[in-house]
């Protein structure tokens, strides 16, 4: 067996790891399986199983610490998928578990710097696509002068793959079929069949295009053919179409009349305006926003923070976060001020992000964020038309004490953090003795308070001269 894969007994495996059940866990919001996802997937579980290859240079994937280490450049020229598309895939992953990802700036030995994505996969999902995670899946092997040899560093277990003597056993060393035992999947027909719809038939693959190409005359792109039919298929829902064959005939025919030129179509960001929903308008905007950031070589804290924020926060909180908030030079004390254009609604666990992201590049020891809001919707007042009081929820606008407190606290930290935290406490006041003690409704509100805004609070306390006793439950 002279094979440049095998090396002193030992097996190494290339290409990328299909487990089939990822056919049916990682699926798109109309059910079909997200190949992108899916082919991505294996090929970062197949830099896990083998290691890194030397021979390729400082941009070929390779290991940083348990991470890989990749570029979007990478995926584009292995596979042909965009930045955008690449990204959306990663983010789908990472939704569910199945990855965590983030942005590392590196300087090359030329002296440039570039953005690097660093992927960590699940140690526990890593082993489930394998039927016996005990056995060693990348070898241990060593180097020899050929070139075309994959030598790796990096070793998921201490145990070896050794070559099956093929001439004393006849059984098979690849993993076992998964789909025995399974019960065939029952299908029903309905009768007569009318006909296919011109988006039954989209979107068309490349051997379908090339045919098009050759049976109207002219040389229109796949993305082109396919951005055509897109329109056509919104348009003309009555056309049907008895076979492929009679669709193919039919489609030639259209592009052979086609207005549009098949030149200026042929760049492969070619889209039709009728087929952009306003949902893709603001994702394609949110995507624009958010790559600038990611492949930015800016080495200052602030843009080192933006693209951390980028790549752990969701898009579309990522992009309106980062849109709004400008991020201070350097720090001198705990808490971390962020100025904001607008009010931006955070729940506890994206807190806990920002905050996690913020103490890696400012420091450790910063313990709490400061939200500054520049402009601030003003509070407004709850009040029942039967009974005229005012809302324990609501800050109070006339002067007492807790509403101006609560003013400051909601033009510093916003409205969402004022409703998620504020809002539940209860507050007694002595007037007397200059005292404000607060009453949080459980332990779990009380503690995150205190390690959170306790500073905070006590500074608004002591502008209006009074002292805060403490935060009770």
């Amino acid at each position: 067996m002279n094979s440049p894969f095998i090396i002193y007994g030992k097996v190494f495996k290339p290409g990328n790891v299909i487990v089939h059940d990822w056919y049916r866990q990682f699926c798109l919001e109309d059910g079909n399986p997200d190949l992108v996802a899916i082919t991505i997937l294996g090929d970062i579980i197949a830099w896990y199983r083998n290691g890194i290859n030397d021979y390729l240079g400082e941009l070929a994937p390779k290991f940083d610490n348990k991470s890989l280490s990749v570029s979007y450049n990478y995926f584009e020229k292995k596979f042909g998928f965009r930045e955008d598309r690449t990204r959306r895939a990663l983010i789908r992953l990472e939704e569910q578990s199945v990855l965590t990802r983030t942005v590392k700036n590196v300087v090359l030995s030329s002296g440039q710097r570039i953005n690097r994505l660093l992927i960590t996969l699940d140690a526990g999902f890593f082993e489930s696509c394998f039927i016996d995670p005990k056995v060693n899946i990348t070898g241990r092997r060593e180097k020899k002068k050929s070139p075309l040899l994959h030598h790796c560093n990096d070793q998921i277990s201490i145990k070896t793959i050794f070559i099956k003597n093929r001439s004393t056993a006849s059984e098979s060393n690849f993993c076992q079929n998964s789909f025995a035992g399974e019960k065939p999947i029952q299908t029903t027909f309905l009768f007569p069949v009318t006909g296919f719809s011109l988006a039954s038939f989209y979107p068309l693959s490349q051997p379908d295009t090339a045919k098009l190409k050759q049976l109207c005359g002219r040389e229109f792109s796949g993305n082109a053919i396919n951005e055509i039919l897109l329109n056509m298929s919104k348009r003309l829902t009555d056309r049907l179409f008895k076979s492929k064959k009679a669709f193919m005939n039919y489609m030639a025919k259209a592009l052979t009349y086609e207005k549009r030129d098949a030149v200026k179509t042929s760049n492969e960001t070619f889209r039709i305006r009728a087929n952009i929903s306003k949902d893709e308008i603001i994702k394609h905007r949110q995507e624009t926003f958010l790559n600038k950031i990611e492949e930015s070589t800016d080495t200052s804290l602030g843009v080192q923070l933006s693209r951390k924020l980028a790549s752990i926060l969701s898009p579309d909180l990522a992009y309106d976060f980062l849109l709004a908030a400008k991020f201070p030079v350097y720090v001198t004390g705990k808490s971390f001020e962020i100025n904001l254009q607008k009010s931006i609604d955070l729940s506890e666990v994206q807190y806990g992000l920002i905050l996690e992201q913020v103490q890696s590049v400012y420091g450790s020891f910063i313990s709490s964020l400061e939200f500054i809001v520049k402009n601030p919707a003003p509070p407004t007042l709850s009040v029942s038309s039967t009974t005229s009081s005012v809302s324990n929820n609501a800050p109070e606008m006339f002067p007492r004490v807790w509403g101006r407190i609560r003013t400051g606290l909601i033009k510093t930290c916003g409205e969402g953090i004022d409703r998620n935290w504020f809002s539940k406490l209860k507050v007694n006041v002595n007037e007397q003795q200059k005292e404000i003690k607060l009453t949080a409704p459980n332990l779990f509100i009380r503690d995150w308070i205190q390690q959170n805004y306790q500073n905070l609070l006590e500074k608004f306390c002591n502008r209006e001269n009074y002292r805060l006793t403490e935060v009770a439950v």
